[in-house]
């Protein structure tokens, strides 16, 4: 992994715990727009964070379960990421 890379990859990281600067929103965006595997590890993760929020926010209890076309979606989304 390239040095810029990295930086990038702890920007998208740290995006989801704290508002990142203008600077780097900058950074992130022009270099997403230049590299392909970054832009692709940003889908990934943007993707594993709405299905933790989504199993975050549901009621987990007992007779609480995702629903068949619920999982079919979500296999479906992680194999289309997985093919990409």
């Amino acid at each position: 992994m390239k040095k810029g890379c990295d930086k990038i990859s702890h920007l998208l990281s740290d995006a989801f715990d704290r508002k990142l600067s203008w600077v780097e929103r900058i950074e992130v965006k022009i270099h997403l727009s230049m590299c392909s595997l970054c832009h692709s590890y940003a889908q990934n993760i943007n993707m594993m964070h709405d299905i933790f929020s989504y199993i975050r926010h549901t009621d987990m209890s007992e007779n609480s379960q995702l629903s068949k076309l619920k999982k079919l979606e979500i296999q479906k989304a992680l194999k289309d990421q997985c093919d990409d």
